[in-house]
């Protein structure tokens, strides 16, 4: 399993918000968005999930978004896609998470250490 985290300030928070979520699903037919929304704050996760020929399984990646104000807040997990005893995922998940890190950078997010 692979996490990372990223981070975006910007007065025009919700509208990106709102922009991401249509990225996401524009982007793969094999998403799940769920969104809450309280007050102020905003939060919605996407569940994506897609298959690799090279490990015969599938790999899942969730976003969880969190927009509050003028922030954003996004936490990236990739998970899955190993085979064999030694749960061997031969780039799969890396290439996963590498693709869903660029789409948020692409909106302007930063990733945090």
């Amino acid at each position: 399993m692979e996490t990372k985290k990223l981070i975006l300030t910007s007065p025009d928070a919700f509208t990106i918000f709102e922009k991401l979520k249509g990225r996401l699903k524009e982007n793969s037919n094999e998403v799940e968005i769920v969104t809450f929304n309280r007050e102020s704050v905003k939060v919605f996760i996407a569940v994506k999930e897609k298959y690799f020929l090279r490990t015969n399984s599938s790999a899942s990646l969730t976003y969880s978004i969190f927009c509050e104000d003028n922030l954003i807040q996004a936490v990236v997990c990739a998970s899955g896609a190993g085979a064999g005893w030694l749960n061997l995922s031969y780039g799969a998940t890396s290439k996963l998470m590498k693709d869903a890190v660029r789409l948020l950078v692409d909106e302007g997010f930063k990733e945090q250490t």
